[in-house]
């Protein structure tokens, strides 16, 4: 999508640049404030880092990664400010903890075994978090249809959530009519 659409939003799957900033508004929610460390999974043009620097959040230590070589050279060209890195979430290291590990839209293409990398993708988060996790998707409750795009259950989200990390979650089903975004803490 980059090589069709650049430096825009729609080569992110997000629509507009209105939607965008709604998922940002709600995954800041999630605890983000002054000097906390941030890990953007799926980050994209690290969009995200200007966000938090625009809505005055100060200090932040932002890392953002993303798996396309396109989108993370766009991001670096864009916002050379931002620490944004280009690799497989999945493969980091456990090594460096975040206040805050948070993914927006990530997994969202129809594979065949987009639950796996999603257990995986909780999982990964989780254990990189010091303070918690906030994770967007495309909801099944949605009253939009697309055959590409792969919608998840957010029960089923939180229930995997529940029974394999913590108890202390918070379901946020209520700012877009396809959109959940769930947070879980420590």
């Amino acid at each position: 999508m980059a090589e069709k659409h650049g430096y825009s939003s729609k080569s992110l799957a997000y629509g507009s640049d209105k939607s965008q900033e709604i998922k940002f508004d709600i995954v800041t929610e999630v605890g983000i404030e002054d000097g906390c460390s941030i890990l953007d999974v799926g980050c994209g043009f690290g969009d995200y880092f200007n966000y938090l620097k625009q809505k005055g959040i100060k200090n932040v230590k932002y890392c953002g990664i993303d798996i396309s070589n396109k989108i993370v050279d766009l991001a670096k060209e864009k916002n050379s400010l931002a620490n944004i890195i280009h690799g497989d979430f999945l493969d980091l290291s456990d090594d460096e903890k975040f206040d805050y590990v948070i993914s927006l839209g990530l997994n969202c293409v129809k594979t065949g075994y987009n639950w796996e990398t999603l257990t995986h993708l909780l999982d990964k988060m989780w254990k990189l978090s010091k303070k918690g996790i906030a994770y967007n998707a495309i909801s099944t409750f949605s009253e939009i249809s697309s055959r590409g795009i792969y919608f998840v259950s957010p029960v089923k989200v939180i229930d995997y959530i529940m029974n394999n990390l913590t108890y202390n979650v918070v379901l946020r089903h209520d700012y877009m009519q396809h959109d959940f975004t769930i947070y879980a803490y420590k």
